[in-house]
């Protein structure tokens, strides 16, 4: 009994650990490279032009975009289901994680048979 406390314990905060590796990942200001929402596609190309996100400890999220007064929100996310759950102007909105790497953020939105949404971020453009 003491073994599987001991094991369950251990499991429990590799879980945790890996979760906020992730979160530290997300953490910092990522710029948006390209949208798609089914067959409508934006691309930017310069960080003067491109809306961005800044994510913060805390929970917190920056929206910002060029020409606009930059909105607060927040965010979350569920390492078990690898899904960023972004609550923007009152709306809660869940991304699949599709990638993420030092320099790059790939979210999905949509069901088991189609993807409504796409949105590429880098760290720089």
């Amino acid at each position: 009994m003491k073994k599987s406390l001991f094991l369950f314990a251990i499991l429990l905060i590799g879980v945790l650990t890996i979760s906020a590796s992730v979160e530290e990942e997300i953490i910092g200001k990522w710029f948006v490279h390209s949208m798609q929402m089914e067959e409508n596609k934006q691309e930017f190309d310069d960080e003067s032009t491109a809306p961005w996100m800044e994510f913060q400890d805390e929970n917190v999220l920056l929206l910002g975009e060029p020409g606009r007064d930059t909105k607060d929100s927040g965010w979350q996310y569920n390492n078990e289901l690898k899904v960023l759950t972004l609550d923007s102007f009152g709306e809660e909105l869940e991304f699949k994680v599709a990638e993420l790497t030092d320099t790059k953020l790939v979210l999905t939105a949509g069901d088991e048979v189609e993807t409504f949404m796409t949105i590429v971020l880098t760290r720089s453009l």
